[in-house]
């Protein structure tokens, strides 16, 4: 049997019986200032099991953080980013939304505990769910952030592709050919840029979305 690690009760992704007492009776001797970060940890950890009564555990958790009207921006920031993600992935889309505006709004002008990511995250659900209002709201997002390209091609990839599809929705056929063209030359780039680190956050691009793409650089999609 594997020895157990002391830090297991919130980190690991377990939440039995016997591991919801423990993360309870821990928690409830931390020291006050700790506990949203406990918190945090353990729910990070139950999200990525494949238990749904973990993942009811982690929303509790997130929620029961944001409740404190002390808890730290970046705390805040990351609570709100990791249940827009997590709503995203299970088709919450409406609240999805609410909170990745709400992250952007506590993360401020200087972004306090986001990653870079979240404005082209938003546009890319903005763009799903396709209003014009939305499509106008996720082309300004989408505009902020290319002023300032993320740092790992991946992100400026999706960038790209969030640009192209945004153009080609708002009639704005240059717009597209030229940010799809960016995206394809992104997407093959075998390198990251990054000193020792080559291969890290390299695209990811599905064959359907690059067909799309070329389709899009070539000026055929309206």
């Amino acid at each position: 049997m594997a020895q157990r690690h002391p830090d297991d009760w919130f980190r690991s992704g377990d939440w039995d019986e016997a591991s919801q007492a423990e993360f309870a009776t821990r928690l409830a001797r931390a020291r006050p200032h700790n506990r949203a970060q406990y918190r945090r940890i353990k729910a990070l950890g139950l999200l990525e099991s494949d238990d749904p009564a973990g993942h009811a555990a982690a929303k509790a958790m997130f929620e029961e953080n944001l409740a404190d009207p002390d808890l730290p921006e970046f705390e805040r920031t990351l609570a709100l980013t990791t249940l827009a993600r997590h709503e995203r992935s299970t088709g919450r889309l409406a609240s999805a939304v609410r909170r990745l505006r709400d992250a952007l709004a506590v993360g401020g002008a200087d972004g306090n505990g986001t990653n870079g990511e979240e404005e082209i995250e938003l546009a890319e659900m903005l763009l799903a769910r396709g209003s014009q209002t939305d499509l106008l709201e996720a082309k300004r997002l989408l505009d902020r952030r290319a002023s300032a390209p993320p740092l790992f091609v991946r992100s400026r990839y999706r960038l790209a592709v969030a640009q192209a599809r945004a153009c080609a929705r708002l009639g704005d056929d240059e717009g597209a050919r030229a940010w799809a063209s960016s995206a394809l030359d992104v997407a093959a780039l075998k390198g990251s840029g990054l000193p020792h680190h080559a291969e890290l956050g390299l695209a990811d691009a599905d064959a359907e979305e690059l067909a799309w793409l070329r389709s899009a650089a070539d000026g055929q999609v309206m």
